[in-house]
């Protein structure tokens, strides 16, 4: 890990490993879903790096689940895994100037996973993301295999693809049924002179996915974590009767943009007012808890 080789690797790197027999990510922008393992199950993983294990996981839309551990070294995909699910080429020699290997997926199209400077076959990320919920958000998943609408419309004719776009529209008009209605209304007519078939509708749904303000206004509120009630410490005698007259200073700092919670006290240096001892006591919890 000392090894200044390695010192330059970035978050938003894909490698593809030839020497590594299982897929683990360390960037949680490129997965979704990060949860346990299921049935406890855990990746103790030896390298050159040293020893590393965890039972997180995560999932690559239309490639399956990797496990996840933000100490990993690199965002890694073992080849012998992923020529198990596409095709894999790699034609090169002495004089090439950029050797890479190619991987085609299912739809037809190539991710290339060039070499480095530093000796490994690398695909960079383009992660053009935003902020939501204090959460990293990416709106380009180019490693991920994942299928876009341009490259779902080369599954169908133009004819086709118009009459989905007819679909769509045509979804919005009604209300915007549920999928199932929509198609039991088309297969029905119940719209009259609608040149649109159910055909259509499904052919729509492939193409543009689940219409996104459906989503939106179906989409509940999920119920909160109950918040457990703390009782409070019991304060000795002494502190009450000689440290009850104190003022609680608070503040916020930050470390490397993370806010932290600063609090001290001082003795207040009038007798004009006493401190109840239930506010005393909440007062000593909250300072207690801070540190």
């Amino acid at each position: 890990m000392q090894n200044n080789r390695y010192r330059g690797l970035q978050k938003n790197w894909v490698l593809l490993d030839s020497q590594s027999n299982c897929d683990i990510f360390c960037n949680p922008a490129l997965l979704r879903n990060i949860r346990s393992a299921d049935n406890n199950a855990e990746l103790c993983l030896v390298s050159n790096g040293g020893e590393l294990v965890t039972n997180q996981v995560g999932d690559i839309p239309n490639y399956g689940t990797v496990w996840y551990s933000p100490d990993s070294l690199a965002n890694i995909l073992s080849l012998s895994n992923v020529r198990q699910k596409y095709d894999v080429v790699y034609k090169t020699g002495p004089t090439d100037p950029t050797p890479c290997f190619e991987v085609t997926k299912t739809d037809g199209t190539c991710m290339k996973f060039f070499e480095h400077s530093i000796g490994l076959y690398v695909h960079e990320v383009n992660l053009y993301s935003s902020i939501s919920n204090n959460k990293l958000v990416n709106t380009d998943y180019i490693y991920s295999f994942l299928q876009t609408v341009e490259e779902n419309e080369k599954q169908f004719t133009k004819r086709q693809i118009t009459q989905a776009k007819e679909a769509k529209l045509l979804y919005a008009k009604i209300g915007r049924p549920s999928h199932a209605k929509f198609i039991k209304i088309l297969n029905k007519n119940v719209i009259c002179d609608c040149k649109v078939t159910a055909e259509d509708a499904k052919i729509a749904l492939h193409i543009y996915g689940p219409d996104r303000a459906t989503i939106k206004g179906k989409t509940v509120r999920s119920q909160p974590s109950h918040v457990p009630e703390v009782a409070l410490s019991h304060l000795p005698e002494s502190i009450i009767d000689y440290h009850s007259e104190i003022t609680l200073c608070i503040d916020i700092l930050f470390v490397n943009g993370v806010p932290f919670l600063h609090t001290i006290s001082k003795k207040k240096t009038t007798n004009n007012r006493r401190i109840d001892k239930q506010i005393l006591q909440e007062l000593t919890f909250l300072y207690s808890k801070c540190y």
